[in-house]
């Protein structure tokens, strides 16, 4: 005898969707580190599926659930914020993989980092840096002040002199020991939308038995378009 299937509750499944969504676009740092844009039919290339599926108790979307005193939510919290956290890992990966310029100092100092800066070339001019958080302690109590921390509007920036870079610090989710200096030409975020929607994050939610089966996903690449537009300055962590 087949049993059947689940009748899940529409308010619930949006509520849901729109959780994980919100959640996303408050985490999710690509926007505003690399050049991006949608995915067209010329793109070819693979693209890389970045998310997670598991199987839920069907009490967060069914109403009937939720009775007299007894209330479920219809979310499910972290799970947008590990979306764009392994979206931002896939990135650094990547830049670590694919920036050419590679350079060692002996401090961290803004002689080091102008002539790192300037040993990419003449037309080197990053925009965003990934900056290890062994880092964060120096760099805030900096007294040099050509290179220091300061803050617009809650976002970061590292001042290398009159340059304005908006950092991005490691975490242990995105772990990386080396500044990653990024020019907007280095290369650009390619990312295929919900088909329906448009949001970068595709919420699919079917009834499987008794339980219900969730697949959150986003499906994009980063593409390097010039190697030599991007920097990884290696120095020792501070003591």
């Amino acid at each position: 005898m087949v049993e059947p299937k689940l009748t899940l509750t529409e308010s619930r499944v949006k509520k849901f969707r729109e959780n994980v969504r919100e959640e996303y676009d408050y985490t999710s740092v690509i926007k505003q580190a690399v050049s991006w844009r949608q995915a067209t039919p010329l793109d070819k290339v693979p693209f890389a599926q970045i998310g997670m599926r598991f199987f839920a108790e069907p009490d967060i979307f069914i109403d009937s659930y939720s009775a007299g005193t007894t209330y479920i939510s219809p979310e499910i919290f972290g799970v947008g914020r590990s979306i764009a956290l392994g979206e931002e890992k896939y990135l650094v990966e990547t830049l670590e993989k694919g920036i050419k310029n590679r350079r060692d100092k002996q401090s961290l100092s803004f002689e080091t980092i102008s002539q790192a800066i300037r040993e990419a070339g003449p037309s080197f001019a990053p925009s965003t840096v990934f900056i290890p958080l062994d880092f964060y302690l120096v760099l805030h109590a900096s007294k040099e002040a050509k290179v220091c921390i300061l803050y617009e509007d809650h976002d970061c920036f590292l001042f290398i002199g009159s340059t304005k870079v908006r950092v991005f610090w490691s975490n242990k989710y995105v772990p990386f020991d080396s500044l990653i200096f990024v020019d907007q030409r280095l290369g650009e975020w390619i990312v295929k939308p919900d088909p329906v929607d448009k949001h970068w994050v595709t919420v699919d939610i079917r009834p499987a038995n008794e339980k219900v089966d969730v697949i959150v996903k986003t499906v994009a690449r980063y593409s390097i378009l010039d190697p030599e537009a991007g920097l990884i300055l290696k120095v020792p962590s501070p003591k």
